[in-house]
């Protein structure tokens, strides 16, 4: 059996990036690989789990609004025992779980605020011999700032295997919101967009006429 993969999600205003994470640990758990989910968002009640999968959840943090202003459950700034907790929590969780792949989501494009929790886990992780991989969407806020590029790509080359895309080259390419996507073009690895497998064809919703636009 493969060895577990291990994935940090970090959820703020929606749980677009939570759905995403929970299809593609669906998918490897249907191939036979176990898969844990440490998440650190707000708890979301009646979310679907996919049998056999495991999700730890760290103290929640959320964004008090699109500014991304980071807040604990009670709506105040963090603190360092909040930090130091979800720190303990997310070490403690990988060293009971042994994983073979670490799969970061946003870092090191985004969720640079989390560096206290991520940058220990990655060194967790190379220190144990664990690939480390970025999980992505393909646009990303973009930011027009040569140093904070060169950050990223002296990261992404020192430290992950793979940036997985969630996108079609076709569509919409890396670079269109990265443009020091070319730097890294041997760890890109485009998935496709994650969704739920498809129903059945010629269903209700296949002869109703409707346009998803």
């Amino acid at each position: 059996m493969s060895a577990p993969v291990f994935f940090h999600v970090q959820h703020l205003l929606g749980i677009g990036h939570l759905q995403r994470v929970l299809h593609i640990a669906e998918a490897l758990a249907r191939e036979g690989i176990a898969a844990t989910i440490v998440t650190g968002g707000p708890p979301v009640a009646g979310l679907p789990i996919p049998p056999g999968l495991k999700i730890i959840q760290l103290p929640p943090v959320r964004a008090r609004d699109a500014r991304f202003e980071l807040v604990d459950e009670a709506g105040q700034p963090l603190g360092d025992a909040l930090k130091t907790a979800r720190r303990r929590a997310l070490l403690a969780a990988f060293a009971e779980t042994r994983p073979g792949l670490v799969v970061i989501e946003g870092f090191p494009f985004a969720r640079r605020a989390f560096r206290f929790e991520l940058d220990p886990l990655i060194a967790a992780a190379r220190q144990a011999g664990a690939r480390i991989a970025c999980s992505v969407r393909d646009v990303i806020q973009r930011r027009d700032d040569p140093a904070r590029h060169r950050e990223i790509i002296a990261r992404v080359r020192d430290e992950f295997a793979a940036v997985l895309v969630h996108g079609d080259p076709c569509f919409i390419p890396f670079d269109a919101s990265f443009s020091a996507a070319e730097a890294i073009a041997d760890r890109l690895v485009y998935t496709g967009y994650v969704a739920p497998p498809a129903g059945p064809a010629g269903g209700a919703a296949a002869s109703a006429g409707e346009v998803l636009v």
